[in-house]
């Protein structure tokens, strides 16, 4: 069962990865934190306990893939990733095109 899932696993990866480069990495952790504490965590305590038994804790595990995979496909499905974080500067905007190498010379 477990073993299936880490299709679902390796999905989560690629498309948290390119949500990372895209540099939209507070949407990743969010997922992270999601998959593992709202839904992983306390599926394992449940499910063990229903099952009198560990397999409870890794079919927590799967789900967990599951969701974080959802999560993330749909993130990147939707295509915000894509939009710019940073904007640039305006032309005349000194402040903002100073020489970072200059930041730290001595006068």
């Amino acid at each position: 069962m477990v073993g299936v899932c880490y299709v679902f696993f390796g999905l989560t990866f690629v498309s948290n990865g390119i949500i990372n480069g895209a540099g939209a990495t507070m949407i990743t952790t969010a997922t992270t934190l999601l998959s593992l504490w709202v839904v992983r965590a306390p599926l394992a305590y449940w499910l063990s306990r229903e099952m009198r038994s560990v397999k409870g804790v890794w079919y927590a595990i799967a789900a967990s893939f599951v969701v974080s995979m959802i999560a993330g496909t749909a993130y990147y499905a939707s295509g915000r990733w894509k939009r710019p974080l940073v904007q640039k500067a305006p032309p005349g905007d000194a402040a903002r095109q100073a020489d970072p190498t200059q930041a730290f010379a001595r006068s």
